[in-house]
């Protein structure tokens, strides 16, 4: 945080301006004559010096914060202090000599004995107010790299951890689908092991497509597991059947690559395998207030509800990729719902 000498001569000008006012008002309350301008000619001249000198003073408070002992600090400060009060008193009788504005008519030497007098202690209040001030915008300077280093490290951190948990989705992934070209073609139906890898390598082009990214566009998303989809269809034919049904304003909402994957996989994984019925999964997607609501619901197995929900390594990844993206503002759930198996997500809509 730099402040420049603009700002800190303003800064006094306001203050000389402030304490003009209140010296007329003074005045007149107690019945002495005095013009306005006049308290402000005698007045903010006082202010306006120290608005020069105040730059040297964070100079110098720069320079002494080197080293950390009292002594250095002292060696800076003191010989300045007397300095520049000495200065300012010299100026300060020039200036209501020359123009004949102090309420007594005294010499120039009368004049420094009477500011050295009654305004020297005034001095010193004034170089330890900048000098405290120096040391407040300097404490604040710091303060804002620190931060702004620790938000830059955690940002950091945040992505190595986003991309390891990514890479950990992808083999589990393409470890589930070559399984099921495996048990295709040992059941030689080798023509749906053909689509099941035509579909294949359309799902690795997006996935090459999109591997930078932390996030896609929900129709990309849709558009990926509607080929795992495809490909479960071949590899289950008549008993399953699978629908998307998506708002369109929830199409370019930015979502996390592969979050609805590693639930839909699960769905097949836990839900179908033991069960010998007509299998469906459908996926919804409405906008709700300032987030994007996706559910995915399958008539699977139902979940037991006295046991406590324990998530796989997908699920998981699921859970943990969204708390580091959204700390907390978005929500994923398991629950039975009619008959049904439904998983929840409530994403915060991107700006």
């Amino acid at each position: 945080m730099k402040i420049t000498p603009p700002y800190f001569f303003l800064t006094w000008l306001v203050a000389g301006l402030v304490y003009g006012l209140q010296s007329y008002f003074s005045y007149a309350m107690r019945g002495v004559s005095c013009s306005f301008f006049g308290t402000l000619i005698y007045e903010v001249p006082n202010f306006i010096l120290w608005g020069l000198y105040t730059p040297f003073i964070f100079y110098l408070f720069r320079q002494s914060r080197r080293n950390k002992k009292w002594y250095f600090f002292a060696a800076y400060h003191f010989p300045a202090v007397v300095l520049i009060s000495s200065i300012h008193i010299l100026l300060l009788s020039l200036y209501h000599f020359y123009l004949k504005i102090d309420p007594v008519e005294r010499s120039f030497t009368e004049l420094v004995s009477f500011y050295f007098s009654g305004w020297i202690y005034l001095q010193f209040v004034f170089y330890t107010i900048v000098l405290l001030a120096a040391y407040m915008l300097d404490f604040y300077s710091r303060f804002l790299m620190e931060r702004e280093n620790t938000l830059r490290l955690e940002k950091q951190v945040a992505n190595a951890e986003l991309r390891t948990l990514k890479s950990q989705l992808q083999p589990h992934f393409m470890f589930n689908t070559l399984n099921t070209i495996s048990v295709l073609v040992r059941s030689n139906e080798n023509s749906k092991a053909i689509d099941v890898i035509s579909s294949y390598s359309q799902m690795l082009r997006k996935l090459l497509d999109h591997q930078s990214l932390q996030f896609v566009d929900f129709k990309n998303e849709l558009e990926l597991v509607e080929e795992y989809l495809s490909i479960e269809a071949v590899r289950f034919h008549e008993r399953f059947e699978y629908r998307i049904d998506a708002e369109v304003d929830t199409l370019f909402m930015k979502i996390p690559h592969m979050i609805l994957q590693p639930v839909v996989e699960n769905a097949f994984k836990h839900g179908f395998v033991n069960s010998s019925s007509r299998n469906r999964i459908e996926i919804s997607a409405r906008v709700q207030t300032d987030c994007l609501s996706i559910t995915i619901t399958n008539n699977g197995s139902l979940l037991d509800p006295h046991r406590k929900i324990e998530y796989g390594v997908g699920l998981a990844n699921v859970e943990n990729r969204l708390q580091s993206i959204y700390n907390g503002r978005s929500s994923f759930s398991l629950e039975n719902s009619l008959g049904k198996v439904k998983a929840i997500f409530k994403i915060p809509v991107l700006q």
